[in-house]
């Protein structure tokens, strides 16, 4: 007998595992913040971003994780010992610089896009994720979001389309 597991701490520790280097707001390069969903480590997902951390790829908290078509699907016969995968998205905010109160609208804007942009490139391209049997990223917006204490940042949102083998 198979035993089946959903591996989403996996997934989203192989996810913040990324080393992707970006164009910094202040225009040098450097590493990309990526936080987990873990409450520990390096990598922990914090509520407060500062502008020294940026940028950062949080896991969005309202609507992290979502079906993609059927949740569940069977992928062979066999009764209770039939293959399983699931389908699900990930959602990410990617906050990139905070909105400062005299700095013009636009000022981050290009900066902010092609940061997103390289993310979204280097997910296309290391598609071999923890935990994920197929991994496709999509970017849905480039416009500003809100850190989970109510600062604004220039940034957008990235989600990761995940197909995953539940036998483990």
């Amino acid at each position: 007998e198979m035993a089946e597991a959903f591996k989403l701490p996996t997934v989203t520790a192989a996810i913040a595992a990324c080393s992707i280097t970006v164009t910094k707001p202040d225009g040098t390069s450097g590493a990309l913040t990526i936080q987990d969903v873990a409450n520990s480590g390096a990598t922990k997902f914090t509520p407060t971003v500062t502008q020294a951390a940026c940028p950062v790829l949080q896991p969005k908290v309202v609507g992290f994780v979502s079906p993609v078509g059927e949740f569940f699907t069977r992928d062979s016969m066999g009764a209770d010992e039939a293959y399983k995968t699931a389908h699900y998205r990930l959602a990410y905010k990617f906050l990139f610089a905070p909105v400062g109160q005299s700095v013009e609208p636009f000022s981050m804007y290009s900066a902010s896009i092609n940061a997103l942009v390289a993310v979204g490139l280097y997910f296309v391209t290391n598609t071999n994720i923890g935990g994920t049997t197929e991994f496709l990223p999509r970017i849905e917006s480039f416009e500003p979001q809100i850190d989970e204490k109510n600062t604004l940042f220039h940034g957008g949102l990235i989600s990761f389309d995940i197909e995953q083998f539940l036998e483990v």
